[in-house]
């Protein structure tokens, strides 16, 4: 019987059949800025968005 994959990336087309999956895809592949909750792909990005921000 296969799995339904309910839980959906909302930055890339990755889904996931728990919501633990898509918690640790996340916070492995996607950086998240703390202060406005915009996503990017990797750390550079992030560290240049929140440089710029200041």
């Amino acid at each position: 019987m296969p799995t339904t994959k309910n839980y959906a990336c909302k930055t890339c087309d990755f889904s996931f059949d728990s919501p633990s999956g898509l918690g640790q895809h996340v916070a492995i592949a996607h950086q998240e800025c703390g202060v406005c909750g915009e996503t990017f792909e990797g750390v550079d990005e992030l560290d240049e968005h929140t440089q710029n921000s200041r």
